[in-house]
């Protein structure tokens, strides 16, 4: 990542509750769900690099998620799901500080596994690493109010702040939990038609592909590079791409 287009170190680790621009007063969240819904009903951690290393990333096999992925982010802005200190640099293709030492992911990385994850409207969703919220409220937009989504984060300040933020977003079919500590994912609610993993493992968890519906796909980094990992069921075998490298900060 060009050092010229970091953004401003954060002078505090501490999760800015209640942040939010002065100009702006106590209905922000109340606009950015005004904002999604009008696209919907439109025809339509320590602050590394959460995306790609390499333009090999670039190999990955497309899916019919592209333009669906690209419809959520346009719906759902990231700015509304930030520190206020960093909104400013909501459109730059960067990962942003939020807090406790974690990071929202760049655009392009979040579209990427979007795109890979290929969520349909209906599905039941988990989305590990909640973080500011932002992909559990576009992966609510891509279900539609058919479908469920539920986030879950382990970092306490986080998963309050990002389930503001959900809330927020005016989709009722989202929440986001506090991850219990030594628990991968959120067992009680699967099995999960699809899971998204922000944050990377050494190999691919057992506890969240036993969480996986037959069939169903898990998009995680894993030693440093970004898998696609479909749920074996009858007939069909278990099946993993490598979709190229990346880089996130590490699961816990």
């Amino acid at each position: 990542m060009p050092q010229d287009q970091q953004p401003e170190e954060e002078q505090h680790d501490v999760l800015p509750d209640g942040d939010r621009d002065p100009g702006q007063g106590p209905d922000r969240g109340a606009q950015v769900g005004q904002h999604v819904q009008q696209h919907r009903r439109s025809p339509v951690r320590q602050p590394v690099c959460d995306g790609p290393t390499t333009a090999a990333a670039d190999s990955r096999e497309p899916t019919r998620g592209a333009a669906d992925a690209a419809a959520a982010m346009a719906a759902v802005p990231r700015s509304g799901f930030l520190p206020r200190s960093q909104r400013r640099y909501a459109a730059l293709d960067l990962a942003l500080p939020i807090g406790a030492r974690q990071t929202c992911s760049q655009p392009s990385t979040v579209r990427t596994m979007l795109d890979q994850l290929a969520v349909r409207p209906g599905h039941h969703v988990l989305d590990v690493g909640a973080g500011s919220g932002w992909t559990t409220a576009l992966l609510a937009w891509l279900v539609g109010p058919g479908g469920t989504v539920l986030g879950v984060e382990l970092e306490p300040s986080l998963a309050r702040w990002g389930g503001r933020h959900v809330d927020a977003a005016g989709m009722p079919w989202a929440r986001v939990e506090q991850a219990v500590a030594g628990v991968l994912g959120w067992p009680d609610e699967a099995p999960y038609d699809r899971i998204l993993v922000s944050a990377e493992a050494d190999t691919v968890p057992p506890e969240l592909e036993r969480q996986l519906a037959g069939g169903g796909v898990m998009v995680l980094p894993v030693g440093g590079h970004l898998l696609r990992v479909r749920a074996g069921e009858p007939g069909v075998p278990r099946e993993v791409v490598r979709l190229g490298p990346y880089l996130f900060v590490p699961l816990r």
